[in-house]
């Protein structure tokens, strides 16, 4: 499927940034307007069933990196997947050939129950309300459930409850890195940090942002950039 691309700059050097699950390619201008400032073209999709792209399954982790195979340019200087585009990111990498990847605080261990940082489908398969949000997020102001609904709402929510997306399964990346790659965590991360040393283990170089939560560039762009130093 012909994903929507956003693109920031003309410099020489390319990046892809892939966004989360209930996101778009807007949710990466921050980091996207960081690589501008440094030489390169930025693309970013929004996936399938996200933004401006088409709707419709199959929703499964395969057809959702295939897409970013078939919408986007082989051999990019970087190419960087936060949460679950971090999730889709190994299944593309043969595809796109990047010289290397990047790796934020990519779901590949399931959280422990709906909550996760995401909105999601409830169990019967309805979209989740602000009152059932604010059930498993007690903490959270009242304005970021409202605004988790509206971006929730804005996606095709069906493919949360898609058992092929596996939005709930723990989904680790080959146990070698294709290509060199950074994983960036969150300090602690719920998502990565069991995997750890077998990351390391297998080439993937693995870096901490000091007190982060999984939002990373989204929260502190001045400490994400010193943990991504001599990646970007």
């Amino acid at each position: 499927m012909k994903l929507s691309v956003r693109e920031w700059g003309n410099g020489d050097r390319l990046a892809i940034l892939v966004h989360g699950a209930s996101g778009t390619a807007e949710s990466m201008r921050p980091f996207a307007e960081q690589l501008v400032d440094r030489g390169y073209r930025v693309l970013a999709p929004d996936l399938r069933g996200h933004g401006s792209s088409p709707r419709g399954g199959p929703y499964s982790l395969a057809a959702l990196a295939a897409d970013l195979v078939e919408s986007l340019p082989p051999g990019a200087e970087l190419v960087a997947g936060h949460s679950f585009g971090g999730k889709l990111l190994p299944l593309a990498v043969s595809g796109l050939r990047p010289a290397r990847a990047m790796y934020l605080d990519p779901a590949w261990i399931a959280p422990l129950g709906p909550a996760g940082g995401l909105p999601l489908a409830k169990d019967d398969g309805t979209p989740m309300a602000v009152a059932d949000l604010r059930a498993v997020r007690p903490e959270a102001d009242e304005a970021v459930l409202r605004d988790m609904v509206a971006r929730y709402l804005a996606t095709d929510w069906r493919m949360f409850h898609e058992p092929r997306v596996k939005l709930r399964q723990h989904t680790p990346p080959p146990l070698v890195a294709e290509v060199p790659s950074l994983v960036v965590r969150a300090d602690p991360s719920e998502l990565v940090d069991d995997l750890a040393d077998r990351l390391r283990a297998g080439g993937y170089e693995v870096r901490t942002q000091p007190g982060a939560g999984h939002g990373l560039f989204q929260e502190d762009m001045d400490a994400f950039l010193a943990t991504v130093a001599g990646w970007i």
